[in-house]
């Protein structure tokens, strides 16, 4: 626990003293330094994140005697758990180089964070903030403990989007291969090609309230979507189809449905559109437009549809770019607006809070140990066990809850 207070010190003290001023050779040190200190965080946790017990186990588990017993395991690893080709070959190719999990989780923090880190310089003014953000906010566990596999799929949507916009033949053609990319580490990267079409929504005052009314259209039909679903998906994706049928079971009722428009739509655009309109840089205006637009597609989807609130993670890093300078300027500027702005705050951290506790309701109880940093490689052999009955525990053996959109 304590390395993880002390990145929250160190760059909640580097945020006073560098953000919003100019760049300088110390403060691009001091930056390095922090994403080194989040990779090793990342890198020495033990058993940290209800999906890392179950990568782990798959890491563990991957020893080939033959090219056929390789070949065997990618097929099955697809049409078993659903776990996508590259995603495989990532995982062979780590064990080949090591077969120690701390190894695949240092090349994992690797990969994921310098290029959130390089996307926090490019967008931001306030980059020390943006990661400050990331940790409080939960992003670093849900990407680094987490959704490992989708979290790759992220970093290939930040340089396809990167690519987009310089637009051009080759930028088109390379946004296209790194969505591909993206689709072979995870399939929700398949929502990055609706990313062109953001450019037809005007952002307007009045746009969040057709985005919040669309949410409402998809939820009330929702139910006849996802009994559809499997049907078209399982003859190419039985692991696909059996996740759309668990997630059925879980609907919202009308509250949930406010509670997630909220969430997903109504307070990331307030924060989104408020920060729009303090943009100077006629670029960076048309670039965060398309990201507000990008966000209020994917929140319609994430509130209407159940299961599709994990792809509001493609744009949950552009949400915290927004939030951060949101902060920035609720403490520097004049305080107009001051009461709204405060209970939009208010707000924006219970929900955010939300990434430190896990509901099942199956069981009707609350986890809050997936997300507490409290065991390293230098407690390899505590732990772990207690962690993985725990989460089975919490999700498979009480099954007597009800749907709550019927409770």
């Amino acid at each position: 626990m304590a390395p993880y207070l002390i990145f929250i010190f160190m760059t909640f003290v580097l945020s006073i003293i560098y953000d919003g001023r100019e760049e300088t050779q110390r403060k691009r040190v001091w930056y390095i330094i922090a994403a080194i200190f989040l990779i090793v965080l990342a890198g020495l946790r033990n058993g940290i994140g209800g999906d890392t017990l179950d990568y782990r186990d798959e890491f563990e588990d991957s020893s080939f005697a033959s090219y056929t017993s390789m070949a065997e395991y990618l097929q099955d690893n697809l049409i078993s758990n659903g776990r996508m080709p590259l995603w495989s070959i990532f995982v062979t190719i780590c064990y080949s180089i090591s077969d120690s999990f701390y190894f695949f989780q240092f090349v994992h923090a690797i990969i994921v964070i310098i290029p959130i880190f390089y996307l926090f310089r490019k967008y931001s003014n306030y980059y020390f903030l943006c990661v400050l953000v990331y940790g409080l906010a939960g992003y670093f566990f849900l990407f680094n403990t987490e959704v490992l596999r989708e979290s790759i799929a992220i970093v290939c949507s930040i340089f396809a989007i990167h690519y987009y916009f310089k637009g051009g033949k080759s930028g088109y053609i390379r946004y296209a291969v790194l969505v591909l990319v993206g689709i072979l580490f995870h399939a929700s990267a398949s929502i990055l090609l609706i990313f062109p079409l953001v450019h037809y929504i005007p952002i307007r005052r009045s746009t969040v309230f057709w985005g919040v009314f669309a949410a409402f259209i998809l939820w009330f039909i929702s139910d006849y979507i996802i009994e559809q679903l499997p049907t078209y998906i399982f003859l190419s994706d039985a692991s696909l189809a059996r996740k759309i049928s668990s997630y059925s079971e879980i609907k919202s009722n009308f509250f949930g449905f406010l509670s997630d428009s909220l969430r997903y739509i109504c307070f990331p655009f307030f924060v989104m559109y408020y920060c729009l309109q303090n943009e100077e840089d006629s670029t960076l205006y048309a670039h965060k437009e398309h990201f507000i637009a990008f966000m209020l597609i994917i929140g319609i989807f994430a509130v209407g549809i159940n299961g599709f609130a994990r792809i509001n993670n493609y744009v949950a890093l552009y949400y915290i770019i927004a939030l951060s300078e949101f902060i920035y300027l609720y403490i520097h500027s004049p305080k107009y607006l001051f009461i709204t702005r405060t209970i939009v705050l208010l707000g924006l951290m219970y929900y955010h809070s939300l990434f430190y506790r896990a509901y099942y309701p199956s069981s009707h109880r609350y986890h809050f140990e997936y997300y507490y940093p409290y065991t390293s490689i230098l407690d390899d052999d505590n732990s772990y066990d207690f962690r993985y009955e725990m989460h089975h525990e919490s999700t498979e053996i009480d099954t007597s809850g009800k749907p709550s959109r019927s409770e």
